[in-house]
């Protein structure tokens, strides 16, 4: 309970500047929060990747059977979170592309307006 809360505290401080700068209306915070959750995206998959290059490296570097096993899972860990990094991320865009839903839906102007017209 007291990481939830914790966890909570964090995201609650996270995004209170992002609610108080949105002054407008909802669609001005869910493009903001779309905005930081496009720039997070590549820092998580390239996070993944320096997992999967430490493994690597891990594994090459130890002679311990130990720590091999341990670079092994480490291998694992890191190819399995980039696929589904990738994966999510590639499924989300294909929806997106799919229902013609974009960013420039939630901002008022008239030219993306008429772009989801049939």
């Amino acid at each position: 309970m007291k990481s939830f809360l914790k966890l909570f505290a964090v995201a609650s401080l996270l995004i209170s500047p992002i609610t108080v700068l949105a002054q407008d209306d909802a669609n001005d915070v869910i493009w903001r929060l779309a905005t930081i959750l496009d720039a997070l995206v590549p820092i998580l998959i390239g996070l993944a990747l320096i997992l999967f290059i430490y493994g690597i490296f891990k594994y090459v570097i130890t002679s311990d059977e130990k720590t091999k096993t341990e670079a092994v899972n480490v291998i694992i860990y890191g190819v399995i979170t980039l696929f589904v990094m990738v994966a999510v991320w590639g499924l989300v865009n294909l929806l997106i592309k799919t229902f013609h839903t974009d960013l420039y839906f939630f901002e008022d102007n008239e030219e993306s307006v008429e772009n989801l017209k049939p």
